[in-house]
This record gives structure tokens, C-alpha cells and sequence, in this order.
């Protein structure tokens, strides 16, 4: 978590951003889940989203 809150400040500082996590928060907010959500809508997607926040801030966005 501190990870995330170092990269929070460092964000428009950096120019490798793929590895920052707030960067890879700010992806899966924007991009990946709307992506994720309207391949097949459901009330549980909605649920999940927290938990799938959380785990992006505090492992990144490994793929």
C-alpha cells in the first residue's frame, strides 16, 4: 500500500509509468474494467469492483 501512495505523488514525474501502480489503478478504472464489466453486465461485476480495486492497488496489474 505505501507503494501505491509513494507512486500516487510520483505519477507525473515519472516517464516508465507501466510500472507505477497508481498508473496501473487509474488503467483498470478507466480501461480495463468498463472493458470487463460490458462483456457480460451483472449486478456481481458491480460488487466485485471494490475488491478488484483494492487488490490492483496493493499487488498492481500484473498480466
Amino acid at each position: 500500500m505505501f507503494v501505491f501512495i509513494k507512486d500516487f505523488f510520483i505519477y507525473p514525474f515519472v516517464s516508465a509509468r507501466e510500472s507505477n501502480r497508481f498508473y496501473q489503478f487509474l488503467q483498470f478504472l478507466g480501461k480495463d474494467y468498463p472493458a470487463y464489466f460490458w462483456a457480460k453486465p451483472s449486478f456481481w461485476r458491480v460488487i466485485v469492483l471494490p475488491f478488484l480495486a483494492i487488490r490492483v492497488m496493493i499487488k498492481g496489474n500484473e498480466k
